[in-house]
């Protein structure tokens, strides 16, 4: 907090004295005070107002004003202590250098009371730009256009000491590459208003707020972005974490409701309510540092005010007055645990600009960011993986954060706008110091442009690679006619088995019999047909490859039993084919032939589910893609149990033609493996993936 040169200026014909800093910083906290003796219903709007306006050039912000009570931070103590003053504030971080004036009007029951302009000088400097949302609709940037991708985890309340203990995160956090935190309003930690306060009266948890206004200018020294949370589900809930018997709102402790469910509703319930948001908004709206209001956590979990039609309309007006009342029209949302079936009510309403999604325990954190960020995409807004995580016990097990790694990468490559925000901060981050674990994801991701217009999901086809030869046994008997085998194109599965010996004219069989395959090649190969005996009686073997004979030999008989067989053998024979759709026919004009075995070269193709799942985003000239394992759940992955996938070749559409830098990661060990450059000259990257026993990650990037 930066305050210069402070000006006392005394208002003639009243007793309100007016101060301000004559200087400040660009995006560094200005606040204007004017001194009041105890009044009474200061946080009453009705009863106490205090508007300004800022302009400078064509610029204009408006701000609300409030009423404050300042605290200082006992060290030694590690408690916060009331100072005798208080005050009307307002609060202004100038977004520009120059000449500002400031009109500010305070109003007690509407009529002014004090009534002022003043100006300052601000000075330039090093900006702390607020977060806005893309043109691409699906990511967030700075106000100069840098993009912004949310790394870190969920900080929602203190252990012991607010000051000790976010002082100490958010070093952590920002040493790892974290820039994103978020906290909750909860009522045993910065809620302004509880059963100890009743309703719209915040003196006694002004304390619990210079600990709140003293964490945002904290995480502004870092770097660090906040996501604030105005209500959790427990103080509207008789089930789920019940905080409902301690809430003022409630009727036994002198609120107006008797049931949570009755909140929406009730006129006074709501002008309390909106009483708090405008205080709030008031009192920290000024800081580049807030990045997202959320009105609710979990909402779901609350006694019925989760229901589509009442949520909707609530949710609605909500966002509908924040944005008035909020010179910076952050963006509004709220939070669900699980998927709820209403979703597509809910995140279409107006004024919602931000999709949530909040899960745990699942055993294939890929699979599932993959599936469900991709499907709420179609709301056509950014999504968060806000909250994510196994059972704190469950986690305590997994000290190599390996959960914690595919989730966070994983989200990344479904086209999150942040990565996945992990849960357990206190009791597993930051016990067992795993903040680490997100500093190779904010290496990985740190040259890709979210908020290039053309960003989107990458466009990603899958190839078949052969990778071994296919072995076609003699397991049936011999037939009087032609013997059909179809080799298909899924796995190379034999529909009808070809008899063991391949017999010509006889006795025993007709003229015509032979062997006949059809199948489908990816690449050209070799067909290798191993005979291992002929008979004494002379045979003429004829191999056809698509209507075209490419073998023959005929070896004279020199008499003797029909099954009895010749010194002389045809041994291996070689028939190369093309790629692409082939019918052999093997046929024996004279006595009987039998073979070993057949074996078609590169033509074994791996089976799906063996594969690695490719998916990503991209633009023109970038890409991040994650290659899932199929079977690779976090355990799996920890234990080292997981089996190879097989090798596969993907094509990555819509990049522009020239030399790309193809950088191979390892997440889990979180260091890169290989990196090549790759020539695109026909539209597409063909990206090779050889065996790998967990998720892989390509980071694409085109060369200057």
């Amino acid at each position: 907090m930066l305050i210069f040169f402070l000006l006392t200026l005394v208002q003639t014909a009243t007793d309100w004295e007016v101060t301000f800093p004559k200087q400040c910083q660009i995006d560094e906290l200005w606040e204007l005070k004017i001194v009041a003796t105890e009044v009474q219903n200061p946080y009453d709007p009705e009863e106490w107002s205090l508007e300004a306006s800022f302009t400078y050039l064509d610029t204009k912000i408006n701000c609300l004003g409030f009423y404050y009570r300042p605290y200082t931070y006992n060290e030694k103590r590690s408690t916060w202590e009331r100072s005798k003053e208080s005050y009307f504030a307002v609060r202004f971080a100038p977004p520009l250098s120059g000449q500002w004036k400031c009109q500010l009007v305070l109003k007690q029951k509407s009529k002014p009371v004090c009534e002022k302009e003043v100006t300052f000088t601000v000075l330039a400097g090093a900006k702390k730009e607020r977060i806005l949302i893309c043109e691409n609709g699906s990511y967030l940037k700075k106000e100069s256009g840098e993009a912004f991708f949310p790394i870190g985890f969920n900080l929602a309340w203190y252990k012991n000491s607010a000051v000790e203990d976010y002082a100490k995160w958010f070093k952590s956090l920002s040493e790892a590459g974290g820039n994103y935190a978020r906290i909750w309003l909860a009522s045993w930690s910065f809620a302004p208003e509880w059963n100890d306060t009743g309703l719209g009266n915040y003196d006694k948890r002004q304390s619990r707020l210079a600990a709140l206004d003293w964490l945002v200018e904290e995480a502004g020294k870092y770097g660090i972005y906040l996501q604030l949370c105005f209500l959790n589900h427990g103080q509207f809930s008789t089930k789920v974490d019940p905080e409902w018997n301690a809430n003022p709102y409630n009727s036994v402790n002198g609120g107006p409701i008797e049931k949570p469910e009755h909140f929406y509703d009730n006129e006074l319930a709501q002008m309390y309510w909106h009483r708090k948001v405008k205080y709030l908004i008031a009192r920290y709206s000024y800081s580049p540092q807030i990045m997202i209001w959320e009105l609710w956590n979990e909402v779901n979990w609350t006694d019925g005010l989760g229901k589509v039609y009442v949520l909707k309309p609530w949710l609605e007006k909500q966002a509908k007055l924040i944005k008035e009342i909020d010179p910076y029209q952050r963006p509004v949302s709220l939070s669900f645990q699980g998927q709820e079936a209403e979703a597509d009510v809910i995140w279409q309403a107006k004024g919602i600009d931000i999709v949530q999604l909040h899960q745990y325990n699942e055993k294939n954190w890929s699979q599932y960011f993959q599936r469900q960020i991709r499907s709420w995409q179609r709301f056509q807004k950014p999504v968060l993986a806000a909250e994510f995580g196994l059972d704190i016990d469950l986690s305590k097990t997994d000290l190599k954060a390996t959960h914690v790694i595919q989730g966070i990468w994983s989200s990344t490559m479904a086209g999150a706008a942040g990565c996945a925000h992990l849960w357990w901060w206190d009791n597993y981050i930051d016990s067992f110091n795993l903040w680490s674990v997100l500093t190779p994801l904010r290496e990985f991701v740190s040259n890709f442009n979210f908020q290039k217009p053309d960003t989107h999901l990458a466009e990603l086809s899958f190839e078949y690679k052969p990778y071994s030869d296919f072995e076609l046994l003699p397991l049936g008997n011999n037939d009087t006619e032609i013997t059909k085998v179809y080799l298909n194109e899924d796995g190379f599965v034999i529909k009808q088995l070809p008899g063991s010996i391949i017999e010509g004219c006889s006795e025993y069989f007709p003229k015509g019999q032979a062997v006949l395959i059809e199948f489908n090649a990816t690449n050209e190969g070799v067909l290798n047909i191993y005979f291992d005996a002929v008979a004494k009686k002379g045979v003429e073997v004829s191999i056809i490859l698509n209507d075209v004979e490419v073998f023959q030999k005929k070896i004279a008989g020199s008499g003797g039993n029909f099954w009895a067989v010749s010194d002389c053998s045809l041994g291996t024979i070689k028939i190369s084919y093309p790629q692409g759709n082939n019918i052999i026919k093997i046929a024996n004009k004279e006595g009987w032939i039998s073979w070993e075995k057949m074996v078609f070269t590169n033509l074994q193709k791996p089976k799906n589910d063996n594969i690695a799942y490719c998916f990503g985003i991209a633009n023109k000239t970038q890409a991040l893609i994650w290659a899932q394992h199929p079977r690779g759940d976090w355990s799996e992955i920890k234990a080292g149990l997981t089996e190879n996938t097989a090798p596969s070749i993907w094509h990555l559409q819509g990049l522009e033609n020239g030399l790309y830098d193809v950088e191979l990661w390892d997440p889990y060990a979180g260091l890169p493996v290989s990196k090549e450059t790759l020539d695109i000259t026909q539209g597409f990257l063909r990206l090779e993936l050889n065996p790998a026993d967990r998720d892989q990650a390509f980071c694409i990037l085109k060369k200057n």
